[in-house]
């Protein structure tokens, strides 16, 4: 057996851009041979994508495809004072939930739709470091 590194993923907070995954040596092949057991699996540190509520994403997704076919994809990376104006929007998307939970032009969830802007701030706040 080697005693040569075995790379596994590690999962660490960027100051920039939120997760990145880099390498790193974990453990030589001796140990990790000597540790094995049926039923392993190596995803400690990973990304446990399981936590985000079931769904919720694909909604959003959804409200960001409708927004590609509206306008154009990545449009809005490109509007005029987009901070103020997402900000705006989302608040607007939360407060006409608080009344009916789909939105009437696109018949998809108000909350993704604020979710999306959210997105968008926290995008322009990252690309402003």
């Amino acid at each position: 057996m080697s005693d040569r590194p075995v790379y596994q993923d590690v999962i660490r907070l960027c100051d920039c851009h939120g997760f990145i995954t880099e390498r790193c040596p974990s453990m030589s092949m001796r140990e990790l041979n000597e540790e094995k057991a049926v039923g392993t699996k190596l995803d400690t540190g990973k990304v446990r994508w399981s936590l985000l509520p079931a769904g919720t994403i694909s909604m959003v997704l959804a409200v960001l495809e409708f927004g590609a076919a509206k306008y154009e994809v990545d449009n809005w990376q490109h509007v005029t004072n987009a901070r103020t104006r997402y900000y705006d929007a989302a608040m607007r998307h939360i407060n006409a939930w608080l009344d009916e939970p789909n939105d009437p032009e696109s018949g998809l969830h108000h909350l993704a739709h604020a979710c999306c802007c959210l997105l968008y701030l926290m995008w322009f706040d990252m690309e402003k470091k």
